[in-house]
């Protein structure tokens, strides 16, 4: 898929990654973003900063949630919260507010940085 917003893809599916890595015994989280391109820095960093930062930063901390830096980002992403949110899930509230909600690639993405641990990559 590829993300509208900021032309990053991630040109294969977590599922295929796994297959692949498992077939060498290369399976790890690190390896999975490398062979997707859905790392922090190259897609959840620019999707974040372009979509969320501008009410969820150190200056304006809307719902008491901070994007704009790694460690605040890690600690939503890990509770459950950051997806929730975005997947607009039962139980959380939906974001962006007052917005369209994620496209399913974009959603995608963080889910796949998530799943791996929601390294600093």
């Amino acid at each position: 898929c590829t993300s509208s917003s900021s032309r990053r893809s991630c040109p294969m599916r977590s599922g295929d990654a796994v297959r692949i890595a498992a077939t060498f015994k290369l399976v790890t989280p690190e390896f999975i973003m490398a062979l997707t391109g859905c790392t922090y820095a190259a897609a959840v960093k620019p999707l974040l900063d372009t979509k969320c930062v501008g009410c969820h930063n150190a200056g304006s901390l809307g719902g008491g949630v901070n994007l704009s830096a790694y460690a605040s980002t890690q600690t939503v992403a890990l509770n459950g919260r950051l997806f929730g949110s975005i997947n607009h899930s039962a139980g959380y509230s939906p974001m962006p507010k007052n917005s369209a909600k994620l496209s399913t690639c974009e959603i995608r993405q963080v889910q796949r940085w998530i799943q791996a641990g929601a390294l600093n990559n």
